[in-house]
């Protein structure tokens, strides 16, 4: 009795070797739901146009360009639309409800901003650099205990002001100055990080 001959498997090709399975859509949807991300990149900005925003919204002249493009990195990834489930903070460069609060208060008359306005880019660094700048002038002029002032946590300012020199050099390119910053959302979870009611600082350690 002949045995019969089995046929290929799909999974090898014709000259006997083995493809690779392809990947199903509905495995990479699977895959990103699975995915821990605490900011969804699906709109993020490119560095480009978070400088050309940095240079026409910026309201911090304690800061630079560079050091403000580094912040909206940390805080959001570039993502205009960054929000967290555990906090207010929203957009590119994360103000809290009582921060915002806060700016309006020490702005001049006529400058106002909403809470919904931190989800446009440039409205959340307009506001984000009057809170920095603020922040600047309540810690002596000191670039690092503004810094993290801002972030409400000592050490905040130390991979931003890393990553400002970096960018100052002219590195080309310039993403590769950023790539030692991680998201500060996750680190905000990582030390029981809440909002500050006050909006003397935008987080506080939880009690």
């Amino acid at each position: 009795m002949t045995k019969k001959k089995r046929k290929p498997t799909r999974a090898k090709a014709r000259d006997g070797k083995r493809k690779k399975s392809p990947v199903r859509k509905s495995s990479k949807r699977s895959a990103k739901l699975k995915a821990p991300s605490v900011i969804a990149a699906g709109n993020a900005l490119t560095f480009d146009k978070v400088q050309a925003l940095v240079k026409v919204n910026k309201r911090s002249p304690g800061f630079t360009d560079e050091c403000v493009i580094a912040v909206c990195w940390k805080e959001s990834s570039f993502d205009p639309s960054a929000q967290s489930g555990s906090s207010t903070a929203r957009g590119l460069m994360q103000m809290t409800k009582p921060a915002v609060d806060t700016v309006n208060r020490i702005t001049p008359t006529g400058v106002h901003f909403d809470y919904a306005d931190m989800l446009d880019a440039s409205k959340a660094i307009q506001c984000g650099t009057y809170y920095l700048q603020w922040c600047l002038d309540q810690s002596a002029g000191d670039e690092a205990k503004g810094l993290d002032k801002y972030g409400g946590v000592s050490g905040y300012s130390t991979n931003v002001i890393a990553a400002e020199n970096c960018l100052l050099t002219g590195v080309d390119p310039p993403m590769t100055c950023l790539g030692e910053i991680h998201s500060f959302q996750i680190d905000r979870q990582t030390l029981g990080l809440v909002d500050n009611e006050s909006g003397e600082t935008r987080f506080i350690k939880k009690k």
